[in-house]
């Protein structure tokens, strides 16, 4: 058991950590979920992200993989997609955790953790994101799991 001076905090999310076993290089994270969340940004060259805000990130520890599966429902989507053709949706999302330019900066920025989001647009005040996709490339449940990532 370490004691109170040796205890390490998520670099993504700011929470304590168990152990030190879940690391990248140098940095240490809670669970999965917020090394998984890291290495994306990192690998898409986003790691910028953290300059925002220190650990400005959301645990991933309570995640789960089917929380999103209504999603896949086309009759869910017809209601949720605001435009649509062969090649793309446009939809729009409520997100009231966006609170900071971190959050502001990552969804701004999503057609670099997937090429298939075409544009994506935030209303900071009324807490909003427009988001244009190729629905051939990315399910509208993939999206919601990207969004919900981050």
């Amino acid at each position: 058991m370490k004691n109170t001076s040796e205890l390490l905090n998520c670099y993504h999310c700011g929470d304590q950590c168990l152990s030190d076993t879940i690391k990248v290089n140098d940095k240490s994270f809670c669970c999965q979920g917020c090394k998984t969340v890291f290495e994306i940004l990192n690998e898409n060259e986003l790691c910028d992200y953290y300059n925002l805000e220190q650990m400005p990130g959301i645990s991933m520890k309570s995640q789960k993989q089917t929380r999103f599966d209504y999603l896949l429902q086309e009759e869910v989507i017809e209601k949720l997609i605001d435009f649509r053709d062969e090649d793309i949706f446009k939809v729009q999302f409520y997100l009231p955790q966006i609170h900071c330019s971190a959050c502001l900066w990552l969804l701004e920025n999503l057609y670099k953790l997937n090429p298939a989001v075409l544009e994506s647009r935030v209303n900071f005040l009324k807490k909003e994101i427009d988001i244009t996709f190729d629905h051939k490339q990315l399910q509208l449940k993939e999206l919601v799991e990207l969004l919900s990532s981050l």
